[in-house]
């Protein structure tokens, strides 16, 4: 966090000013669930510069209207890391009415709920509109996961608005590149071609899981997430050193 020290006049023509101490987030994992729903409003240019500044600086807006045109700017450019991905291990919004996220570190997602989350997601980024509402109803739940409940959550789901819906999918987009770190060999970065996971394969990796073992799928399908990745990780580790 970064402090910030505010000094206003709350009577303009009055001499004497008050203090307010507050803080900027320095990094995406240090934003509020509502200063992640205000940005994509950020991108799209349809929020004013005072909103802003009274969002992340947590302000009444009287006061942020009055921030001088140097200040503000000097406060707006600390926010210039929204503009590249960063990691983060967690769901900032933590609910959407009585469904949950879940825990940091994606703790209590099963192995399943995953296949049919990420693949939703991949479906979005691709064009699928469709899809957001289901790769929301995959990780917010108000219970565990069943893949037969993804409709009827989602069509709850899409009556929240798309502010926070799309804030929930920039939040994801930083999910995964912590993803990326903790499991190198089974996600890359979207700028590698070599062993980037594609669209649709999740369904193949769970084949490859499962093997012979059919009759077991569904235990397979509600293991925990981290387990299946760790796994994973370290057969395709090994099978790249058997390579080279």
């Amino acid at each position: 966090m970064i402090p910030v020290v505010i000094e206003y006049k709350p009577i303009p023509f009055l001499g004497f000013k008050r203090r307010i101490e507050t803080t900027l987030p320095a990094h995406w994992s240090e934003l509020t669930p509502e200063q992640l729903i205000l940005i994509p409003s950020v991108f799209n240019d349809t929020i004013s510069e005072t909103h802003i500044l009274q969002v992340f600086l947590n302000i009444r807006w009287s006061i942020a209207r009055r921030l001088d045109s140097y200040y503000r700017y000097c406060l707006i450019r600390n926010l210039k890391y929204l503009n590249e991905l960063d990691r983060c291990d967690r769901f900032i919004i933590p609910n959407i009415g009585r469904y949950k996220a879940p825990e940091p570190r994606l703790k209590g997602v099963t192995f399943g709920a995953f296949i049919f989350g990420d693949t939703y997601f991949q479906n979005y980024m691709e064009g699928k509109k469709a899809d957001l509402d289901k790769f929301i109803a995959c990780y917010y739940l108000d219970g565990t996961f069943k893949d037969n409940e993804i409709d009827v959550r989602a069509a709850r789901l899409s009556r929240e608005s798309i502010e926070l819906r799309e804030a929930i999918i920039l939040n994801y987009k930083l999910i995964r590149e912590w993803l990326a770190e903790s499991y190198p060999y089974v996600f890359q970065k979207p700028d590698s071609k070599d062993k980037k996971t594609s669209k649709g394969s999740w369904v193949k990796v769970f084949d490859m899981v499962v093997g012979d073992d059919i009759v077991n799928q569904e235990r397979y399908a509600e293991q925990p997430l981290s387990i299946i990745l760790r796994y994973l990780n370290q057969k395709a580790k090994e099978h790249l050193k058997g390579k080279s």
